[in-house]
C-alpha cells in the first residue's frame, strides 16, 4: 500500500510538471501553486522549467508520510490501509485528471 501512495502521488506531480513547463497550464490549487512559484523565483527556472521542485516536494512528502505511518507501533493495520488508500486516490485521481484533460485539450 505505500507503493500506492508513492505512484498515486507520482502520477499527479509528474502530470502537473508537465502541464506547467511543456503545456503552460495554469495550477488550481493555492498551495501547489505556491511551491511552483517559488521554483519560478530561483535561478533554475529559464533552463529545467519549475515543476521540478514540486515533483520533489511532493515525493518527499508521499515517502515521509509512508514511514512514518509504517513506523508508528500504534497504528492499526486496518487504518495504515485506509490512510494509505486515501493518500494515493489523492494522487492518483487528479494525476489521472490532468492526463485525460491534457490528452483532450
Amino acid at each position: 500500500m505505500g507503493l500506492f501512495v508513492v505512484f498515486g502521488q507520482a502520477v499527479d506531480a509528474v502530470s502537473t510538471a508537465v502541464g506547467v513547463d511543456v503545456l503552460s497550464v495554469t495550477e488550481q490549487v493555492p498551495l501547489s501553486r505556491a511551491v511552483l512559484e517559488l521554483a519560478a523565483i530561483l535561478p533554475t527556472a529559464s533552463l529545467i522549467g519549475v515543476g521540478w521542485l514540486f515533483v520533489i516536494v511532493k515525493m518527499v512528502l508521499a515517502t515521509g508520510l509512508v514511514w512514518l505511518v509504517a513506523t508508528d507501533s500504534e497504528t492499526t493495520p486496518l487504518g495504515t490501509r485506509l490512510l494509505f488508500l486515501g493518500a494515493g486516490l489523492v494522487g492518483l485521481l487528479p494525476g489521472v485528471r490532468n492526463l485525460i484533460l491534457y490528452t483532450l485539450g
